[in-house]
């Protein structure tokens, strides 16, 4: 990967900012999600909600090739200047925004913790679909439900993997926690949900 930081153009904040519905993924649980999402050597991976880096850190510590967006030009600065994100790909910009060409070759895998106000958790999942047949998500256990949330995703891809996360984390950044499930989704509609955990 080319190290180094692409403009695609969003806003910029300063701290972190709830508006950005920025939850850092704490180290141990993107370490976790990496190794669920079966991350492995030369995969290519994007993060499009990277924030400060942990779940790309994770990916790479597996031998993945990253792509990291974010859309706080501070958070994406200081993925840059993070050593143990070198070989990274790191872009600011706002990923849904994004067209799959914009960040290079076709990427294997989705994995993320996305934005979940207003629907957001759901509108990205249906955005990152469009980059790798495969998307693992920390979401909320809301994005399983709702009719907007089914119109976005569930009608038309495949809940193939699902983890309820019994013990709340705690978010970086803002402190919070809430009710959590990692999802995984598949492109191809229709098929089996294989694997449902508890953490």
């Amino acid at each position: 990967m080319i190290a180094g930081q692409m403009q695609l153009g969003g806003g910029e904040a300063l701290g972190f900012d709830r508006a950005l519905s920025q939850f850092h993924t704490p180290q141990p649980l993107a370490d976790r999600m990496a190794a669920w999402a079966g991350v492995s050597r030369n995969m290519r991976v994007l993060e499009p909600c990277a924030g400060g880096g942990n779940i790309a850190r994770a990916c790479m510590k597996l031998g993945a090739q990253v792509t990291a967006v974010e859309i706080d030009k501070r958070w994406a600065d200081k993925m840059v200047a993070d050593p143990s994100l070198a070989g990274a790909e790191i872009a600011y910009g706002d990923f849904l925004r994004c067209k799959p060409g914009d960040l290079g070759p076709p990427h294997d895998l989705v994995v993320m913790n996305s934005p979940f106000e207003k629907q957001a958790d759901a509108l990205f999942i249906a955005h990152a679909i469009t980059f790798a047949p495969r998307v693992v998500a920390l979401d909320p256990v809301g994005v399983l439900f709702g009719k907007k949330k089914n119109e976005l995703v569930w009608s038309r891809r495949s809940l193939t993997g699902l983890v309820i996360i019994t013990r709340r984390p705690k978010f970086l950044g803002s402190g919070g926690s809430f009710d959590c499930a990692l999802v995984e989704v598949d492109r191809a509609p229709g098929l089996p949900c294989r694997r449902v955990e508890r953490w």
